[in-house]
């Protein structure tokens, strides 16, 4: 069913964050329409993976701590990274830890940046916001809550490029978080 709508999206790129082995077969199946598959595996259930119809130029980078796994793909000939990011809960896990080394992965990536991930914290919070400063983006928009914590509506999935953009929001399809399908733009 998620593949089924990820194929019916007509998305050139796909970010997917909590990509465990139970899904390596839903990974296979995707290869034929995203032939570019990048999996950054931190544990048994918390990798994170951009797959994509472009592809990729440069080397695919994984960050050294959960989360971020990136791609640089050429996209109407800009070069492009697009990084997938899934940071722990902010406590009593290690965000802060995953947020340093998203930011140090961030810092090596030449070129405009666009960022999809389940950030486990609000936009406003301080490891978005480095994120966001880090790799030169703002929000694509309209926000809204993406998780629902016994009956809490939490605003955790985000989507950020240099220009931002316009999102909508799938449904569940088999996951606890809203799918975000984004336009971005790459100007500011």
């Amino acid at each position: 069913m998620l593949a089924d709508d990820i194929r019916a999206s007509g998305a050139q790129v796909v970010t997917l964050q909590e990509v465990g082995t139970r899904n390596d077969v839903f990974l296979t199946a995707l290869e034929g329409d995203y032939p570019f598959q990048h999996l950054c595996r931190f544990t048994g259930w918390s990798g994170v993976a951009v797959l994509s119809k472009i592809p990729f130029v440069d080397v695919p980078r994984c960050s050294g701590k959960t989360g971020v796994a990136a791609v640089q793909i050429e996209s109407e000939g800009l070069l492009v990274w697009v990084a997938s990011v899934h940071l722990p809960w902010p406590y009593p896990y290690t965000q802060a830890e995953s947020t340093k080394s998203a930011v140090a992965l961030l810092e090596q990536l030449d070129g405009p940046v666009v960022i999809g991930g389940d950030f486990n914290i609000f936009l406003w919070a301080s490891s978005a916001k480095q994120i966001r400063q880090e790799s030169d983006t703002i929000i694509a928009g309209p926000v809204r809550p993406t998780y629902n914590l016994y009956g809490a509506p939490l605003f955790l999935d985000h989507v950020y490029a240099p220009g931002g953009g316009s999102v909508r929001y799938r449904n569940l399809l088999g996951s606890d978080h809203l799918g975000v399908l984004a336009r971005l733009s790459l100007e500011r």
